[in-house]
C-alpha cells in the first residue's frame, strides 16, 4: 500500500496538468471544429454507394467466415506442427511466458521467449511489428485475446494486449507457461471498417466529394493540362515517371491511379511524389495494406530526400551502398516531420510530459491491484490522464508532415482527433485492398493517390459471396476501368528488371502491348554476368519445359503434379530445377542472385527437402 503522501501528490499532479491542458485536451479541439462547420442538412448518399454499404458488412462477414474456417482446417491438418505452421505464416507455437509490463501509451506489453527452430524453415514474414494477432492457450489452441505484434526477435516477441480486462489472466501466469499466436483475421477488416460502414453522410468527411466522383453524384474531372514540373524530377526518371509526378502534384486532380507493372520503379515514383509534397508543405497520409510495403515506401523516401539534399548541395554522385557516404545521411532535422505511425516512441519519451504520464499511469495501476480508491476517483483519474496522453499525441503528431502507416491501421481514424488532416492519401500496392478499407481511409482526406498494379497483384477473397459482390476488385482497378476516358490512370511503361523476351507476354496479355524494355536490360543475358557460354542453350532468356512428359526411373507417373492438403506439388519440376541450379553454381553465377519462385507452398516445402543436403540453401531463396 502506498503512503497517503504520494497519493495526494499525484492526485494535485493529475488536477494541475489537467488544469493547464484545457485548451489542448481533445474534447474542447473537437468543439471548436464542430462549431466551425457550418449546420447544413445531411446530404443524401449516391444511390449505388448507399446499396454498398448495406451489402458490404454482410459480405464481409462472410468472407471473414470463411478465412476463420480455411485457417481452422490448415490448424487441424498440421496437427500441431509449429514448424510447419512457421513457415507457412499461419502460426508461432511453443511461445513461453516471460513478463508482463504496461507502457504509458501502448498499455499492457506480453513478452514471450520464443523457440530457436531451422532457420531454413522460418519465414516470419506474417509475424512482424505492427501485425494483429490472436493469442492462444498453447495446448488447446483456444483464444484467449486479440493482440498487436509490438515487436520480434530472434529468441523472443512482443505483444501490445487489446482487451485491458483480459490482463489479470496473464498476470497470474507461471513462468513457463506456454501461448500460441495466430493472425488475426477480424482485427484488420470488419473491426476497421466498423465506424465508416456506420456513417450515414460523410458531410463533415473531407473526402467526401471523392465519394461523389467515384459513384457518379458529380462529373468525374478529365484533366490533360498538368502543370510540367519535370526539372524536379531526379534525371533519370523517364518520361512516364515525370508525367506521374506532374499528375500527382496537380490539385485539380481528386483521383489519380498510377499503374506500375514489375520492374517499373513505381515506388521510387511514389518517393517522389511524396518528397515534393512535402516541399510543398502538404501533409501527406501514405499508407499500405502490409508493414513490408510501408517500411519500403519509408524507406525510399527517405533516399528521396537525401537525393535532393545532396543535388541541392552541388554532389553529382551518391551510392547508396557506400559506406564512404555516411557523412550525406539524412541529419535529424530532416526526418523530425516525417515519421511511421508505429515508430513515434521516441518522439513521445521526449516530451516534457511524459514523465508524468508514466508515473500516472502507474499509479492507476497500482490503484486496480490494490482497491484503495473509490469509483469516482478513480473515474476521474482515469480522465485526467487520458487528457494528458491525448495532449502528449497531440502536440506529437503536430510536428509531422508526412506519416506513413498500414490502411488498418487504427492510427488512421485517430488523426483527426490529434488534429492532423492530411491534405492528400497515398496509398501503396493500392490494388491489394479491398474497396471498401480503402474508402475507409481515403474518406479522410481531399485528394488521393491510388499506386500499384491490379494484373500483378489483386486482392484475393475466398468466399463465395465476396467473389460474387466483387470484393475482389479494388478501387483502384474499378476506377480505371469505369473513368477510362477521364485520364484518370498513368501507366509506367518502361520496365528495368528483366530481358525484353521475358516481358514480352506479359506486356502482350495484360498490358496491350505497352511495355517497353530499358536499354540495361533489353538484351541481358546469362552470358553477360557468368561463364555461360553465348551460344550455349540455357543462354537463353526464356526457357519452358514441359514435366509431365517426364517418367521415373521405373518408366511410371510417379513424377507428375499431385494435389495434397489444398495444394500442389511436382517432384519433376523439383528434379530439373536442382539441375539448372547446379549449372548455374557452375558457371559462376552467385548464390545471391538465384531465386526459386513457386505459387504452391508444398512446392516451397519440396524445393526445401530436395536443397536439405545443400549447404549452399541459406543463400538460395525459395
Amino acid at each position: 500500500m502506498q503512503c497517503g503522501s504520494v497519493r495526494l501528490r499525484m492526485t494535485g499532479c493529475f488536477r494541475s496538468l489537467a488544469g493547464n491542458l484545457r485548451f489542448y485536451s481533445v474534447g474542447r479541439f473537437e468543439k471548436i471544429e464542430k462549431i466551425k462547420r457550418k449546420k447544413k442538412p445531411p446530404s443524401a448518399l449516391p444511390p449505388h454507394l448507399n446499396a454498398l454499404m448495406k451489402e458490404w458488412p454482410k459480405t464481409l462477414e462472410e468472407e471473414v467466415k470463411a478465412q476463420t474456417e480455411a485457417l481452422s482446417e490448415y490448424l487441424k491438418e498440421c496437427d500441431n506442427n509449429w514448424a510447419e505452421l512457421e513457415s507457412r505464416g499461419l502460426g508461432l507455437g511453443d511461445l513461453t511466458y516471460e513478463k508482463i509490463h504496461y507502457d504509458p501509451i501502448e498499455g499492457a506489453i506480453l513478452e514471450l521467449i520464443r523457440p530457436q527452430r531451422d532457420a531454413a524453415l522460418g519465414y516470419m514474414k506474417s509475424f512482424r511489428s505492427g501485425v494483429p494477432v490472436v493469442l492462444c492457450d498453447g495446448n488447446s489452441l483456444n483464444k484467449l485475446v486479440e493482440c498487436i505484434i509490438k515487436w520480434t526477435s530472434f529468441d523472443k516477441i512482443s505483444l501490445r494486449i487489446m482487451n485491458l480486462n483480459q490482463i489479470t489472466r496473464f498476470e497470474k501466469s507461471e513462468a513457463g507457461a506456454k501461448f500460441a499466436i495466430i493472425p488475426s483475421i477480424e482485427k484488420g477488416s470488419i473491426q476497421s471498417l466498423q465506424s465508416f460502414l456506420e456513417n450515414k453522410t460523410f458531410d463533415d468527411k473531407p473526402g467526401r466529394r471523392l465519394l461523389d466522383y467515384a459513384f457518379r453524384a458529380k462529373v468525374m474531372p478529365s484533366i490533360h493540362n498538368d502543370p510540367r514540373r519535370s526539372g524536379d524530377c531526379p534525371e533519370n526518371f523517364n518520361s512516364t515517371q515525370r508525367l506521374a509526378v506532374n499528375c500527382a502534384l496537380n490539385n485539380k486532380r481528386p483521383f489519380l491511379c498510377i499503374q506500375g507493372p514489375p520492374g517499373t520503379g513505381k515506388t521510387k515514383v511514389l518517393a517522389e511524389i511524396v518528397r515534393q509534397l512535402k516541399e510543398k508543405k502538404k501533409k501527406v497520409l501514405v499508407l499500405a495494406p502490409t508493414h513490408v510495403a510501408v517500411n519500403n515506401a519509408l524507406k525510399y523516401t527517405k533516399e528521396a530526400i537525401l537525393r535532393d539534399k545532396i543535388k541541392q548541395s552541388r554532389l553529382a554522385i551518391f551510392d547508396f551502398d557506400n559506406e564512404r557516404t555516411d557523412r550525406y545521411r539524412l541529419q535529424p532535422e530532416d526526418e523530425d516531420d516525417i515519421c511511421h505511425a508505429d515508430t513515434l516512441d521516441e518522439a513521445i519519451k521526449n516530451n516534457p510530459k511524459y514523465s508524468m504520464l508514466k508515473e500516472g499511469s502507474e499509479d492507476l495501476h497500482n490503484d486496480d491491484s490494490e482497491n484503495s480508491v473509490s469509483k469516482a476517483e478513480r473515474k476521474k483519474r482515469v480522465n485526467d490522464w487520458k487528457r494528458m496522453k491525448d495532449a502528449i499525441l497531440m502536440e506529437v503528431y503536430r510536428e509531422q508532415q508526412v506519416i506513413f502507416c498500414t490502411l488498418s491501421s487504427s492510427t488512421v481514424r485517430k488523426l483527426s482527433k490529434f488534429g492532423w488532416h492530411p491534405d492528400i492519401i497515398v496509398i501503396d500496392e493500392a490494388a491489394q485492398c479491398t474497396e471498401p478499407a480503402t474508402w475507409a481511409a481515403i474518406i479522410h482526406a481531399p485528394r488521393c493517390i491510388l499506386v500499384g498494379d491490379f494484373q500483378q497483384l489483386p486482392t484475393i477473397v475466398i468466399s463465395k459471396a465476396a467473389i460474387e459482390k466483387k470484393l475482389h476488385v479494388s478501387l483502384m482497378e474499378r476506377l480505371i476501368m469505369e473513368f477510362s476516358n477521364c485520364n484518370i490512370r498513368v501507366l509506367l511503361d518502361r520496365q528495368y528488371r528483366m530481358n525484353e523476351k521475358i516481358m514480352q507476354w506479359s506486356s502482350e496479355h495484360f498490358y496491350d502491348g505497352l511495355l517497353k524494355a530499358g536499354e540495361s536490360v533489353k538484351d541481358q543475358r546469362l552470358s553477360d554476368i557468368c561463364q555461360m557460354p553465348e551460344n550455349h542453350s540455357l543462354n537463353e532468356p526464356l526457357i519452358m519445359l514441359n514435366t509431365a512428359l517426364m517418367k521415373d526411373d521405373k518408366n511410371t507417373n510417379k513424377l507428375a503434379e499431385k494435389t495434397v492438403r489444398k495444394s500442389r506439388i511436382n517432384y519433376a519440376e523439383a528434379r530439373l530445377v536442382v539441375q539448372y541450379y547446379n549449372i548455374l553454381c557452375s558457371v559462376g553465377v552467385n548464390l545471391e542472385d538465384i531465386a526459386i519462385i513457386t505459387p504452391y507452398y508444398e512446392q516451397v516445402w519440396n524445393f526445401v527437402s530436395s536443397f536439405q543436403e545443400n549447404s549452399s540453401l541459406a543463400k538460395c531463396l525459395i
